[in-house]
């Protein structure tokens, strides 16, 4: 009995060691964050519900780097590409989670990383 279960294993082993398996990555856009915004929060009543839930929400939304929720300090602090989100779409995702309990009382963004416009001669 043991050894047909090996037999078996062994045979599936190398049947799935075989197998051509090609996984398919969509071509993503990478978000460059080049912007750093820190959002002061009111509404928030814990760390676990409030504040995860907010930073999971901040990280779906296209542009968003990196967030950090916290909620002792009220303080989010996101790293966005300022090319695919702004400050104000931020705001608005925050002020309407949970039919608008949360409210940003106080943003400050820092511009990281400038982005050089080159002008190309093309004749």
């Amino acid at each position: 009995m043991f050894k047909n279960f090996l037999t078996v294993l062994s045979i599936l082993v190398l049947i799935s060691c075989g197998q051509n398996t090609t996984s398919t990555v969509e071509s993503e856009d990478k978000a460059l964050a080049d912007a750093k915004a820190e959002f002061i929060i009111e509404g928030m009543v814990c760390q676990a519900g409030c504040a995860a839930f907010i930073d999971e929400e901040l990280e779906k939304l296209d542009g968003i780097v990196k967030s950090e929720v916290d909620f002792e300090s009220k303080l989010a602090v996101v790293d966005y590409d300022n090319s695919l989100v702004s400050e104000y779409a931020i705001i608005d995702l925050i002020n309407t989670l949970k039919d608008s309990l949360y409210k940003v009382s106080s943003v400050e963004v820092e511009i990281l990383q400038a982005v050089e416009q080159v002008k190309i001669d093309t004749h």
